[in-house]
């Protein structure tokens, strides 16, 4: 005598019975129109906020290019008249050591 098997898929249940009567949900419109405007917005805070860092990027570039001008100029402010900078005046104003030739 063979027991025939039936499985969990053929038991009529309430849930199943609900999740069967249910309509398919519709492609609403305007489900994607609200969802297009809301990457949108999202995108062009995105954009905005670039945009605040590039200006603030440009700004910090135009200080160290200025910095950089005003350096060079108290360098050449700085140069003596034979050429020479401050700092190769402070190594030659060290006297030099010298070392006897019958070492």
């Amino acid at each position: 005598m063979s027991i025939k098997r039936i499985g969990f898929t053929n038991i009529k249940t309430h849930l199943r019975n609900t999740l069967r009567s249910k309509p398919p949900p519709k492609n609403s419109a305007y489900l994607e129109m609200f969802v297009l405007d809301q990457r949108k917005e999202r995108l062009n805070q995105e954009k905005a906020a670039h945009e605040r860092r590039i200006h603030r990027i440009n700004k910090e570039l135009s200080q160290i290019t200025e910095e950089g001008k005003h350096l060079q100029a108290e360098r050449i402010k700085r140069k003596d008249v034979s050429g020479k900078t401050e700092k190769y005046k402070q190594f030659s104003s060290i006297p030099i050591k010298a070392m006897p030739c019958d070492y």
